[in-house]
């Protein structure tokens, strides 16, 4: 970052547009009121308050246009307790989540920062990683594999699975064979959460990093087991030109098993699937899961799944920030799993498996757990 506290945008990743820039998309869902954001809105659900829903903060967006309010800590809270699911946007033309990140931008550059999430940002420029961890220890994995320098797969472990499920972690690393894949020496933290959470300009500090890597060491292809992780290198390499497909370490594992270089034995065990947000509704990976999961156990799905499945609490910030209101959305999705009489649920993302842990006694766990006891019973 320059001397000014921003950093420089070479490859154009940033999303800097203000809420000037979106006042038509504004004007219209103020004009419109269908109130479709409401089906599915995992914090109106529980707060039953529509200020929640993104047509009552659009409505507030446009009394900020209008010169009717100025930003406070009340307001703030409104805005920092949507957890970017995506669900309104399933539903509604107009760009929602942008509108909400662009907020967010508004109210930090107004002094209306929410604490508990600076204390990320803050982390992350200092540690490489949002937890303020030492960084010897978020990349201590790489340390035990031999992995492939000439290989142009690269396997992103990110932050969350390295410090917190390391297990997880190895199970991905081993299925995907470390002799495919290469690591980012150094590996930085995606940037993902500052994004979401408005601090633009740490976003972009950190994707150039990494694009520069990527561009450095001719990297074709990578892989992560963190669905937020998935989502922002998609996105910033898209935005660069960079011609690199970005996938979901599922996705190998299920081209693995096609091709018979994983071979399983299935397990008579009900499991029922909670699909990530950031990969299932806005990554699009829905089938793939599945087809992992039918080959190692029965699958029996939650009344709203794939695109309509219902988002867990923990995202864009709202376990940090408001961890009482995140944990009462994720007991919303427990129920739905214990109507299913699954005896396990699994996802594909760190933050939704530790969030639906910690919000009941439902025994939770990774696909890959289902994957790795099927090939470790079959050899």
């Amino acid at each position: 970052m320059n001397s000014t506290g921003a950093a420089e945008d070479k490859y154009g990743v940033g999303d800097f547009r203000t809420l000037e820039d979106f006042r038509l998309d504004i004007e219209t869902c103020f004009g419109a009121s269908c109130s479709f954001c409401e089906r599915g809105c995992p914090v109106y659900q529980v707060t039953k308050e529509k200020t929640y829903t993104s047509k009552g903060r659009n409505r507030t967006l446009m009394g900020i246009l209008l010169g009717k309010y100025e930003p406070d800590e009340r307001m703030a809270d409104v805005y920092y307790s949507c957890t970017l699911c995506g669900n309104c946007a399933r539903w509604c033309a107009l760009p929602d989540l942008e509108m909400e990140m662009s907020f967010r931008r508004y109210l930090i550059a107004k002094g209306q920062e929410n604490p508990k999430l600076k204390r990320i940002k803050d982390n992350m420029l200092e540690t490489g990683n949002p937890y303020g961890k030492p960084a010897s220890e978020k990349l201590a994995w790489q340390n035990d594999y031999d992995f492939n320098p000439s290989s142009h797969t690269m396997f992103f472990g990110g932050c969350t699975m390295p410090l917190k499920d390391k297990e997880t972690l190895e199970k991905y690393i081993e299925l995907l064979d470390p002799n495919n894949l290469t690591v980012m020496e150094g590996e930085v933290c995606c940037g993902s959460t500052v994004h979401r959470v408005g601090y633009e300009d740490a976003h972009v500090h950190q994707a150039t990093q990494i694009i520069d890597y990527v561009k450095d060491h001719g990297i074709t292809e990578i892989f992560t087991a963190c669905p937020g992780c998935y989502s922002t290198l998609k996105g910033d390499m898209e935005k660069a030109g960079i011609n690199v497909k970005v996938r979901h370490a599922v996705e190998g594992i299920k081209e693995r098993i096609e091709k018979g270089e994983i071979e399983l034995e299935k397990q008579d065990i009900r499991v029922t699937y909670h699909d990530p947000c950031h990969l299932g509704r806005l990554g699009g990976v829905i089938e793939e899961p599945r087809f992992v999961i039918q080959n190692t156990a029965n699958l029996v799905e939650m009344r709203d799944h794939g695109m309509d499945s219902l988002c867990c609490g923990a995202g864009g910030g709202v376990r940090a920030a408001f961890p009482d209101l995140s944990h009462d959305v994720a007991r919303r999705r427990l129920e739905q799993a214990e109507e299913t009489g699954a005896e396990l649920i699994v996802s594909a993302c760190p933050f939704c498996e530790n969030q639906l842990r910690e919000a009941g006694e439902k025994k939770v766990g990774d696909v890959v757990d289902l994957v790795y006891a099927a090939w470790k019973k079959k050899k």
